[in-house]
């Protein structure tokens, strides 16, 4: 109620601004222009226009200017009739639909009237060319959004298969907060994120969608816009009632990955909705014809769904401690050793065969078996609720062992109000407002494990909410004169919780450190096989609230239709930060505990890379690193948006107008309510806080305890002011010009018209808030991640202590109390990172260009080719300044060994004197490049049939613009010599400008079609049957979409020297590797291992004269590779079994025959192999066009008449009606396509049932 009563103060401050004050607004309003000649082709001034919308009965008056020239306000979609008197000439009449968000051009030419005056009456008059501007874009109309088939009921998904150019959330190539919904003047956009609103409106209560992709007036703030249209009422009163259900008993089939002989996974999905429009009329008080109209629409959702889902785990023998079949992802055999053994021997059993001197040798767990008795704690709970092994024969290290359903629930509402008023011929407006909310439940991601059995981890609630509302008048100063007012607000906020039980101390009850006392799952990682293993996800919340009041004024003068106005913008934004990591971590990721020591690898202090593994340190407890997280609180953000613009439409000649338009934005600071920024003085080597330390005290953002361990590493603190910085730490933006210009020529007028029309513009848009603030508002103080490592420096001054001694802490036995946040020495030396945003922060420019040719064709078709351009500049990207260099990077530069000792954790820093782990800058220096072929051929429903088809030829290409997750630049010091340009802008461009495959495939074809069968009465065929046989075969209705699309694939950057690439695509193999055969495709020369080409054990039907791609440096041999161990030496075993399967590197020693890279020895005097890791691989950019697949829904539909304004319509939709799997990208490294797992969804089938009147 809150949210209403803020909502409603909002609009009567409008309806009291809009008094005296005109506005305008991207609210759907359209309007109806043209130009009124006489036959020979002059201009007619002072011709009476009168505009009637044949719904409400309401009626615009115009008069042509002296030009000849006529406007209307702002209309509301709708059927109108036009008609154009002037005397002496006969009246003229015409009909036509407006559509959301359309400028519709009716030009009329008057005859001279005879003796007796005849009306000419010219039918359907709707433009199917566009012939006035340069914008590139298109219109869903309400009868597509009702009979197409909608696999979810989304508009955001109708907007996709029927706009050229849109990809999901993405335009052209550009990032997703580039495109904005506007429902009714409202933006739907979600800040933090970027995109539309989690909780979009229903299909049912919205009219029409208009889509802009591509050079919109000066008017329209985004580069890319789709106006969302309410549904209004008219003088009769409509309505319907709807039921939908789907369910896994009727009309689905299985997915390649769903177990045979099982039934389809669990699916039950239920929507239903209501809505009534009509005249607000109340018996013997009020009667609101021609004036006052109500709709009102609600719709839920009932969902529960289940998918299958495939992961590698565990086996149960592994379970038990037999990890006797062991391997690594090459089918390897690994060997594990027993961490209470490590001692120095000068007799050790090293994994080459050879005994020798080793200061950490490990004794090897007799046939890979660990005793039951070692089993750990937490491993013992862990696997309580981890699944169970659904293909036991299956290796896990070479393909998933494991399918079984994960959970996709949902519960969702909406409700929807409009009020439309129509006060006189110079007045009218509307009132819309509606809520929703869903409720989702849901398996977490890939990049975490398969649900746990007890609901505890693996798993999300994320309920959403959502208010919106619009307020819009419009007056009508004079027939050249006229305004809008649109006041809007839009509220949503969304909730993410880990589990089901997030209020539990997991951590507890697992005996893990928890000294904060927070509730819910701990990350546990590599528990074996699995990334994130367990883990609540990133738990946080937001909330928001989007207002803005649009002003827009429209003058005619002459041949100039000129429109004027601005914006202001008020952002509120209410975030608690993801808890990611949560409170508490551990991982096993090292594999070192039961790994064994490698002397060759020097100061590296490596383990061999046939030994250990992380499901057997699991097993045993023995953890890589233990971290405690304080996360930060909640942050109040406040952003601005002031906004000017001119517009000015000039028809230079019957012909060719002119668009010519210019707009000013202003974007103040971002600003934080108790000034929580955070950020970096690279003079000083401070980090900088807005606020003082004891107003940070006094808010609980921090505490001196903290404080005192940070500075205890030599960590120094500065405010804002003291920085010479404002409270935000960037300035902002007061001059954001954005010139637009186009132009639009009739090359062939007429019924047919061939249409050119270009344009160029210049386009302002802020980044999602999570790319803003996500990194500085890690920053210490207001976090602390109290870590404790048994792989870094910070134990002993060298690396990897937990290979090199016998570890003493038992994951769940006693590490509970290992970490202490009270001790001043909780932070260790270069445990903490500080990120920093340029003070120079501009706003994101987007400039976008189009060439387009359109062409009428007969049976009221359009063909459209246009050309697309699209460069943004700005794009957020981050930059390292303090990184260390990987170890083989460190011996090439230096020449020496790593570093040891109190200082060794910063010693290989490029700033190896500050304390810190890393130092960054968010910069705007990326950019993005999009070029675009567009082919379109559509025909609007009309005489029972309508459809469309569209081909897009993309090539996105970006660097940055994605936040912190990827396009980082990294110093030359952290390369190889020589592996990346010296220049600093070629070296950025060589590391970060690649493809972006997710904004735009570079291939698609999409498809849309609806038709009525021509049987029964009056129809082609059965015309003349009787009612009985008509109701049978009459009044069937067909649709269709359907879509066709390439995907991108790279080969993997973890093998280098390429050859020579073959595709061989779909050539057949079976795939045995895992030791269960599976049948799949050859795609590439992938690398596949000599002994297991063409093997029972590997893979068959390997082409003749395959040779692979590229190869470890030491690849193993075609008669496969024996180690040299054991008490009996192996006849014809491989003493380099050691080095197979690595891109080992050697300095000094005695390095195998046919070692690729070989130095002399460091400059100490000892010997290093270590392996190839140059800081970048050239394959890393390279990206190849994989498997396209297709997919296409149908529906068939009938409405039954019941009585005169009754019917009943019966619907049965098929999603990827052919049930066509499709096939995914192939493995990076081996080139396969696992043909047992499908890339579509299978098919479905759902009913509707609708009653309408």
């Amino acid at each position: 109620m809150k949210r209403i009563r803020s909502f409603l103060l909002l609009v009567l401050s409008a309806a009291f601004m809009a008094c005296g004050v005109s506005a305008w607004a991207q609210s759907g309003s359209s309007r109806i222009q043209g130009t009124v000649h006489d036959s020979s082709g002059a201009i007619v001034p002072g011709a009476k226009v009168t505009i009637t919308d044949t719904g409400k009965g309401t009626v615009t008056s115009l008069v042509t200017n002296s030009a000849g020239i006529y406007t209307t306000p702002a209309l509301s979609f709708g059927n109108y009739k036009v008609a154009v008197d002037f005397k002496g000439f006969n009246p003229w009449e015409g009909t036509l639909l407006l559509r959301a968000g359309q400028t519709s051009v009716v030009d009329v030419t008057l005859t001279i009237a005879g003796v007796n005056e005849q009306v000419t009456v010219a039918g359907d008059v709707t433009p199917l060319v566009n012939t006035t501007n340069q914008t590139v874009g298109n219109t869903l109309d309400r009868q597509r959004i009702a009979d197409l088939p909608e696999n979810g009921r989304s508009v955001t998904n109708l907007v996709g298969i029927t706009t050229p150019g849109v990809n999901g959330g993405y335009v052209n190539g550009m990032n997703t907060a580039a495109f904005e919904y506007i429902q009714d003047g409202a933006v739907l956009a979600n800040e933090d994120f970027g995109g539309a609103n989690y909780k979009m409106p229903d299909p049912d209560s919205i009219q029409e969608v208009k889509v802009e992709t591509s050079n919109s007036s000066a008017k329209f703030n985004r580069p890319a816009s789709a106006i969302l249209t309410t549904k209004a009422g008219t003088n009769a009163f409509h309505g319907s009632v709807f039921e939908t259900n789907r369910n896994n008993s009727f009309g689905i089939a299985r997915q390649r990955q769903d177990p045979v002989g099982v039934k389809a996974p669990k699916l039950i999905r239920n929507e239903f909705g209501a809505s009534l429009g009509g005249p607000i009329w109340i018996p013997h008080l009020y009667n609101g014809r021609d004036k006052s109209f109500f709709f009102v629409a609600y719709e839920g959702l009932e969902l529960r769904n289940q998918t299958t889902k495939t992961y590698s785990v565990p086996t149960d023998a592994m379970r038990g401690g037999d990890f006797s079949a062991l391997t690594n992802s090459s089918s390897q055999a690994l060997t594990l050793y027993d961490p209470l053994t490590t001692a120095s021997s000068t007799a050790c059993a090293e994994p080459t065969g050879v005994i020798d001197t080793n200061l950490y040798c490990r004794q090897a767990f007799p046939n890979n078996k660990i005793p039951t008795s070692r089993l750990s704690p937490l491993a013992q709970k862990i696997f309580a609720i981890m699944p169970h092994a659904t293909l036991p024969n299956v290796n896990p290290s070479v393909a998933a062992n494991w399918y079984g359903p994960a959970p996709n629930n949902d519960s969702e509402r909406t409700l929807t109000v409009r009020l439309d008023q129509h006060f006189n011929e110079t007045n009218n407006g509307y009132f819309r407002f509606t809520h929703g909310y869903s409720q989702p439940y849901a398996w977490l991601s890939n990049n975490y494990g398969p649900p746990a059995t007890d609901g505890s981890a693996n798993l999300q609630y994320t309920p959403t909410y959502t208010d919106s509302g619009a307020f819009s008048f419009n007056h009508i100063f004079s027939p050249t004169f006229f305004s809008e007012t649109v006041l809007s607000q839009d509220y949503e906020s969304d909730l993410v919780e880990g589990g089901l039980h997030s209020n539990v101390d997991y951590s507890d009850q697992f005996g893990l450190p928890n000294p904060l006392g927070m509730p819910g799952f701990p990350v546990v990682a590599y528990p074996g096989f699995l990334p994130y293993g367990f883990g609540p996800g990133g738990v946080r919340k937001n909330s928001q609230e989007i207002t803005n009041l649009d002003e827009n004024l429209t003058l005619i003068r002459g041949r100039h239709t000129l429109q004027f106005g601005g914006r202001y913008r008020h952002d509120r934004i209410w975030i608690l930060p993801d808890a990611n990591p949560p409170a508490t971590n551990v991982s096993f990721s090292s594999a070192l505990a039961t790994g064994m020591y490698n002397p060759a690898s020097g100061s590296s202090l490596s383990k061999y890379s046939t030994s250990g593994h992380s499901a057997a340190d699991f097993f045993l407890g023995y953890a890589s690193s233990y971290s405690v997280v304080q996360n930060p609180q909640w942050y109040h953000f406040r952003g601005q948006e002031i906004a000017g613009y001119f517009q000015d439409d000039f028809k230079v000649t019957p012909k060719l107008t002119l668009n010519l338009g210019i707009r000013w934005e202003i974007h103040p600071a971002f600003h934080e309510h108790d000034g929580l920024f955070g950020g970096y003085d690279f003079k000083t080597g401070a980090i900088v806080t807005g606020q003082s330390l004891d107003a940070l005290y006094k808010l609980g953002r921090t505490n001196p305890g903290i404080i005192n361990a940070l500075e205890a590493t030599g960590v120094s603190f500065e405010t804002a002011q003291q920085a010479g910085l404002p409270p935000s730490l960037v300035y902002g933006n007061y001059h954001d010009i954005a010139p637009r210009f186009g132009a639009a020529y009739q090359m062939i007028s007429g019924n047919r018209p061939t249409v050119l029309r270009g344009g160029y513009g210049t386009y302002v848009y802020a980044p999602p808030v999570r790319n803003f603030y996500a990194e500085t508002r890690a920053n210490p103080p207001f976090t602390a991640t109290y870590p404790l490592s048994y792989t870094d420096t910070t134990q002993d001054g060298s690396v990897n202590y937990l290979l090199r001694t016998v570890p003493t802490v038992v994951a769940g036995q006693n590490s509970s109390n290992i970490i202490n946040t009270s001790s001043p020495k909780a932070f260790p030396l270069g445990s903490t990172g500080v990120s920093s945003l340029d003070p120079h922060y501009p706003s994101t420019f987007v400039n976008q260009w189009n060439f387009t040719i359109e062409q009428g064709l007969p049976q009221s078709i359009v063909f459209r080719a246009s050309y697309i351009g699209v460069h943004g500049t700005n794009l957020e990207q981050y930059w390292d300044f303090d990184t260390a260099p990987g170890t083989y990077v460190w011996y090439v530069r230096t020449n020496s060994p790593t570093p040891t000792g109190p200082q060794a954790p910063v010693a290989m820093n490029q700033y190896p004197n500050l304390p810190y782990g890393f130092i960054e800058q968010q910069r705007k220096t990326g950019y993005s490049n999009d070029n675009s072929i567009q082919l379109e051929l559509q025909r609007l429903h009309k005489n029972g049939y309508g459809f469309q088809v569209f081909y897009v030829l993309s090539n996105a290409f970006r660097e940055g613009g994605n936040g912190w997750r990827d396009s980082y630049y990294e110093n030359q010091s952290v390369f190889a010599p020589g592996a990346v340009p010296s220049d600093v802008n070629a070296s950025n461009r060589y590391q970060n400008y690649f493809r972006d495959t997710v904004a735009a495939p570079q291939h698609q074809i999409r498809w849309n079609w609806l038709m009525e069968l021509p049987f029964g009465r009056g129809k082609k065929f059965l015309g003349s049957s009787n009612r009985f046989v008509d109701e049978l075969v009459g009044g069937w209705q067909l649709s269709s979409t359907g879509s066709l699309a390439s995907q991108f694939w790279q080969p993997t950057t973890s093998l280098y020297q390429p050859t020579t690439m073959h595709l061989y695509k779909k050539h057949k193999i079976s795939d045995c590797r895992s030791g269960t055969c599976k049948p799949g495709y050859l795609w590439y020369n992938g690398y596949i291992r000599a002994d297991l080409v063409n093997q029972s054990n590997g893979v068959e039907g390997v082409p003749a004269g395959y040779t692979p791609y590229n190869t470890p440096f030491f690849p193993t041999p075609a008669g496969g590779s024996v180690a040299c161990t054991g008490p009996n030496t192996p006849q014809g075993c491989d003493p380099y079994h050691v080095y197979r399967e690595t891109n080992d590197v050697f300095f000094g020693g005695t390095p195998p025959p046919g070692a690729p890279i070989v130095y002399g020895p460091l400059n100490n005097g000892k010997s290093v192999t270590i392996s190839y890791a140059p800081g970048i691989n050239p394959l890393l950019h390279r990206y190849q066009l994989g498997p396209f697949n297709w997919t296409m829904d149908a529906s068939v539909f009938k409405s039954f008449k019941i009585t005169e304004r009754t019917a009943l319509q019966l619907n049965a939709d098929f999603f990827n009606v052919l049930n066509e799997p499709g096939l995914n990208n192939p493995d990076t490294t081996i080139g396969i396509v696992d043909s047992t797992l499908s890339h579509n969804a299978p098919r479905q089938m759902q009913l509707t049932a609708r009653f309408q009147f």
